[in-house]
């Protein structure tokens, strides 16, 4: 005989794909706002870079630097097409000014 409070193995299933569901749609907008603070360029001004040059430093698997200057990708371009977040807060706040809510929940559905 099986107790009649017993947790049926169905019962289960939804309840732990709730829980994962729940979790995911809370988290992604953290997720999000961690990856683009560690995908930001900084620039570097180097001891030869002018007011034409700079050295743009992209943190990646592979650390890159880029001397951008005449004749190459302006970077002055490049930083505006990107936002420089200060921190976590900042980030909250000025992901959805710039590319609307729903950014926040960008890769939901792959975590899905």
């Amino acid at each position: 005989m099986s107790k009649p409070d017993a947790v049926k193995a169905s019962q289960q299933v939804v309840a732990s794909c709730t829980g994962a569901f729940i979790t995911a749609l809370f988290l992604t907008p953290f997720d999000v706002v961690k990856t683009r603070l560690q995908a930001q360029q900084r620039n570097i001004y180097g001891p030869k870079a002018g007011l034409s040059q700079r050295l743009l430093f992209c943190p990646s698997l592979v650390n890159q630097l880029c001397i951008c200057g005449a004749g190459v990708a302006d970077a002055s371009a490049i930083a505006a097409t990107r936002h420089h977040f200060v921190g976590t807060l900042d980030a909250f706040l000025r992901i959805p000014q710039y590319e609307g809510i729903p950014s926040l929940w960008r890769g939901l559905s792959p975590t899905l």
